[in-house]
């Protein structure tokens, strides 16, 4: 199996990748070749803070690419677009509301990110 990973967002993290408890690490924008077999346990994880996640592959020559999940880092910006204009029409200017919310809103990405901040996709060629 070759396992790219690609992170756009920080060039010194690493992604880890585990074949029955062997560790393969890969730097960004590299790739690496590790051997599979029907029912391994393949997890990967980005970083040193972010859960462990599965690769469930169907083919032991099957290529994927670990990279950030465009979905969130999207729905991060346009919730932190609603929450702007939402303090601006409610003209609800306190520090104390923007600071509560504002961290909120962080606290929130910073959880999904935690499980969801990367997806392994297939690579079709």
């Amino acid at each position: 199996m070759k396992i790219y990973y690609v992170n756009s967002l920080s060039r010194r993290m690493q992604a880890t990748v585990w074949v029955n408890d062997q560790v393969y690490t890969v730097q960004n924008a590299n790739h690496i070749n590790v051997p599979v077999h029907r029912g391994d346990a393949v997890f990967y994880r980005v970083g040193k803070f972010a859960a462990k996640r599965p690769i469930k592959f169907q083919s032991t020559d099957a290529e994927f690419t670990i990279e950030t999940n465009k979905r969130l880092q999207a729905s991060y910006m346009a919730g932190l677009l609603v929450l702007i204009v939402a303090l601006y029409l409610i003209k609800q200017t306190s520090s104390l509301w923007v600071t509560v919310l504002l961290l909120a809103c962080v606290a929130g990405y910073e959880a999904s990110n935690y499980f969801f901040g990367y997806t392994a996709k297939p690579v079709h060629r």
